[in-house]
């Protein structure tokens, strides 16, 4: 407890004015003493605590406790801030020591080993800190002492030994690292920062320009902000602005991404993890589809003109997933017709997938590959629009197709602008009066690439071990059980490409189907595909399935619109095929009085013979019909779909009209039996055809009335076909009627 107390805190303690303290000291002489003011002012009086009453003498003893007991837990605070501060002042010391180049800490190793003998020589001087320095460093560089060091070192003055010395105490031995700039990368620290304002200011500039704003560009900015009063901080020098930037770089790789390159920063910083093809576990479970322009340019001579250009042209990609096979498809465009073509040569050589992962891209979401994949029974995925990573394998395998082989090519032009520009380089002069330094270049041709792309995918890639299944993609494949379809021509006219519009529909009209091929879009007229069995299948005024057919432009597949979808006919354009539109037009003139005959025959029956009771009766027996029970069937390796055999049915009608169907011709013995089959085939027709006949000219003759007019001249031809097959005599004027409407140049009957 202190002797003296002021007449203010006596006061405060007996609870009285600093007057009455006053007169009461007066009047008891208590002990006083004068304390003179620090600036000149009049003195303080101070009086003697043991004139004060005990109770407030016990509580002034109560507040000095308090007041030392709080100076002292400021002071425990203190130091254990102080204490924080140097844990972690020496952690960050390590971490900057551990992260030194073996040269730097060389380097760090000579100082502080050249500061300790400084320091020895002041304890055995006896001179002040600063002298003694001055004293060493005479003495160093004249050679006399730490001669090991100076080796090392070089010369150092005493200013350098001071700094060092500072920059040790405060923060360790990391500090005397050369600071090549490291200095000035603590001061920008301070300036700029991830969560200052000019941090967010220098992020917001980047999304906007990327790395086309400078330093120079971004201080000018926050000189503008600065003087608006919309940036409150300073404003640091530019070299401060690079090295935030140097610093975002190098240490913000993800964010520099995203912001500066975000086109590269998908392979550069999109997290990988994981494997997109560890659940499968057997081939053709999973392909991956993809197209992209191939880094090199062929040489093309275009066959209308015979002028020759170099062009880039698609590579079309397929991979199996599981084994990691792969197939290119050179192409001048990706088109369905194409991706068609590639996926001909996997089927054929791989057997039918499962599921195809495709892109989404108009050429792979047309209604020709969904016809295709549907007839097949192959499910069909889609990746989202911009995720090239949901088929990385395919993406993959095209990368790696053309940073090996496709490199080594003459007329090979780099994956990016840069590379392509560094190629062309290449082919100018080097310098004045240099020749290139690419002479005697021989591009590819389109089908020169193929057979570099067949060579690489089933020669190399397909016997080479792969990093992640460490196995080779032959390997793999074997052994495993696939399913094969057998008819390859079958296959080929399910590929063909389809003829119409958005839906693939096409309405069979009175003169047949409307289409022109591509190869003749210029022709200026209209071209029209027939077959009688668009007649005889009631299929006029209906919509059908057309395909091409890739061997002929002048032939088309029609199929039904309805599911599972069945073959029609091979309809012909008589234009293109050689046949003359006359001829067409009586062909199909007479398919159609023929198909209607069978309509009023068939109409005539039901009308006679056909009655309610029969209905019921048929009625009843469906109602009671017996059970039927299919015989178990056993695994087989042929796929088979609906749309196979669809397309199976197309085949052997073209095998049946005896159009060229492979390379494989048939023997005599095969071809003799082929056509005693077809010529008994086409008496029994005739039979039958000549048995109808005469069944009708009966029920004909039997109804017929001695006076009859013709209703049209199809009606008048089956009547005088009906009198001349049942050997009735024609007068003169009905054999020439028939004779002429059997003609080509049959233009009607004006009247009667």
């Amino acid at each position: 407890m202190p002797e003296w107390i002021a007449a203010r805190e006596a006061a405060e303690l007996l609870g009285v004015g600093v007057r009455a303290v006053q007169m009461r000291a007066k009047r008891g002489d208590w002990q006083a003493r004068e304390i003179p003011h620090p600036s000149g002012g009049p003195s303080a009086l101070q009086y003697h605590v043991s004139h004060l009453p005990e109770a407030a003498r016990i509580e002034l003893a109560r507040r000095q406790v308090a007041r030392i007991e709080a100076r002292d837990a400021e002071a425990a605070l203190a130091r254990q801030a102080r204490e924080a501060i140097e844990a972690g002042r020496r952690e960050r010391a390590a971490a900057e020591l551990a992260s030194l180049t073996e040269t730097e800490a060389e380097t760090v190793t000579a100082r502080v080993e050249l500061l300790r003998a400084v320091s020895a020589f002041q304890s055995t001087s006896g001179l002040t800190a600063g002298k003694a320095r001055a004293a060493f460093a005479t003495m160093y560089a004249d050679g006399k002492v730490a001669i090991e060091l100076h080796e090392e070192l070089g010369d150092v003055s005493a200013r350098t030994l001071a700094r060092w010395q500072k920059a040790l105490t405060k923060d360790g031995p990391a500090a005397l690292a050369p600071s090549y700039g490291r200095r000035s990368t603590r001061a920008y620290g301070r300036a700029i920062t991830e969560d200052n304002e000019l941090g967010r200011y220098v992020l917001g500039k980047l999304y906007e320009k990327g790395r086309l704003v400078s330093a120079e560009l971004l201080r000018e900015g926050a000189l503008a902000l600065y003087a608006a009063g919309e940036l409150e901080s300073k404003v640091p020098s530019v070299r401060t602005f690079n090295r935030h930037l140097a610093w975002l770089e190098a240490e913000r790789p993800q964010v520099w991404a995203h912001l500066v390159t975000p086109h590269s920063a998908r392979g550069t910083v999109m997290p990988a993890f994981g494997s997109m093809s560890e659940q499968l576990e057997r081939p053709n479970q999973k392909w991956e589809l993809d197209s992209t322009l191939a880094d090199i340019l062929l040489e093309v001579t275009h066959e209308r003109t015979g002028e020759t250009t170099r062009e880039r042209h698609h590579l079309i990609a397929c991979v199996d997933v599981y084994t990691r096979r792969v197939k290119f498809l050179v192409s001048r465009r990706s088109r369905s017709v194409a991706i068609a073509g590639l996926l001909r040569a996997c089927l054929l050589d791989w057997g039918v997938p499962e599921m195809v992962k495709m892109d989404n891209g108009k050429d792979y979401t047309s209604r020709h590959i969904e016809l295709v994949l549907e007839a097949l029974e192959v499910r069909r995925e889609l990746c989202p629009p911009f995720t090239p990573w949901h088929k990385p394998h395919v993406e993959r395998a095209i990368g790696s197709f053309q940073r090996s082989w496709l490199a080594l090519a003459d007329g090979y032009v780099g994956p990016s602008v840069a590379e392509r520009k560094a190629v062309e380089a290449r082919k100018t002069s080097t310098a004045a009066g240099e020749a290139p330094m690419l002479i005697g270049e021989v591009p590819l041709s389109p089908l020169e690439l193929q057979g570099l792309c067949d060579d690489w995918t089933d020669r190399k890639y397909l016997h080479a071990e792969h990093s992640e299944t460490h196995q080779t993609p032959f390997d793999l494949a074997r052994g495993h059980r696939v399913r094969r379809i057998e008819d390859a021509r079958a296959l080929d006219i399910l590929l063909a490409r389809q003829v119409g519009g958005r839906n693939g529909l096409v309405k069979v009209g009175k003169k047949g189907i409307r289409y022109t091929p591509n190869a003749l879009k210029g022709a200026g007229r209209p071209f029209y595909f027939v077959a009688p069995e668009l007649v005889t299948g009631d299929f006029v005024g209906r919509q059908v399935l057309c395909f091409e057919d890739a061997a002929d432009v002048g032939r088309l597949y029609v199929f039904t619109t309805g599911t599972p979808r069945t073959f029609v006919a091979v309809a012909e354009c008589p234009q293109l095929a050689g046949t003359s539109l006359a001829e067409a037009a009586q062909v199909a003139r007479v398919a159609y009085t023929e198909k209607k005959r069978e309509i009023m025959k068939a109409g005539k029956k039901a009308a006679t013979r056909h009655s309610a009771a029969t209905t019921l009766e048929h009625i009843r027996s469906q109602a009671r019909g017996d059970a039927k029970v299919a015989g178990a069937i056993g695994p087989v390796e042929i796929h088979e779909t609906d749309g196979l055999a669809a397309a199976a049915d197309a085949a052997e009608a073209m095998r049946q009209r005896a159009l060229p169907s492979g390379p494989v011709e048939a023997t005599d013995e095969e071809r003799a039996a082929h056509e005693a089959m077809l010529a008994e085939a086409e008496a029994e027709r005739q039979r039958a055809v000549e048995a109808e006949r005469q069944e009708a000219r009966l029920y004909e003759l039997s109804q017929a009335k001695t006076t009859r007019l013709y209703a049209s001249d199809d009606e008048k031809y089956l009547a005088l076909l009906d009198r001349r097959d049942a050997g009735d005599p024609l007068s003169p004027d009905e054999q020439d009627w028939l004779t002429a409407y059997q003609s080509p140049d049959w233009t009607g009957t004006a009247g009667r």
